[in-house]
């Protein structure tokens, strides 16, 4: 006599579905956390570039007008200042800060917007990277130091480019990280 064996497919499709939804809620979590974050960041790092100081002499001034002759030449590939080819860091953010010009025109808050993001791109991955390694609450607190920190704020408020470096070297550590432990969770 044959007995009825359960029906496997329908009870991994049920353990499949309350495993989505879990997921699901538990991103839903993480997505408040990470706006928060973000809007805490934003406040402060955005609200702040209509503000600081003028373009400087020095590397404020120098930055912002590599941005505007790349802008105005068309030539994106090399950096010049007045004629002289400037070759002393990568032009990624001299193509950001012309993007910004094309957007916003040659004001000295719009030379500073990518600066800004970069600071904000760099709170968000350092809580996204605090939440994968430490969990929730560390990941929040991991973010919320980086939005207040004195340093970031204060070189955010001058043209020096080395938020987006920063930012980028962030990106690939902890990419290299959760690529050495893939039993892990992602981190963003």
């Amino acid at each position: 006599m044959a007995t009825a064996l359960p029906n496997r497919n329908i009870t991994n499709q049920l353990t499949f579905a309350a495993d989505q939804n879990r997921a699901r809620k538990l991103k839903r979590r993480y997505l408040y956390l990470y706006l928060t974050i973000f809007a805490f960041a934003a406040a402060i790092y955005l609200g702040c570039i209509v503000s600081p100081p003028s373009l400087m002499d020095d590397v404020d001034a120098v930055q912002a007008q590599i941005a505007r002759n790349m802008l105005d030449s068309g030539d994106w590939v090399t950096a010049r200042l007045d004629g002289v080819v400037y070759l002393e860091t990568s032009p990624l953010i001299y193509w950001l800060i012309a993007i910004s010009y094309k957007i916003f025109s040659a004001q000295d808050w719009a030379a500073r917007i990518p600066v800004a993001l970069s600071a904000i791109g760099l709170c968000w991955l350092t809580t996204a990277f605090g939440i994968w390694a430490c969990g929730r609450r560390a990941g929040f607190y991991a973010g919320l130091t980086m939005s207040t920190c004195v340093g970031l704020f204060l070189f955010t408020r001058i043209l020096i480019p080395r938020q987006e470096s920063r930012c980028g070297s962030f990106l690939n550590g902890s990419s290299r990280v959760s690529a050495h432990n893939p039993s892990a969770p992602p981190a963003v």
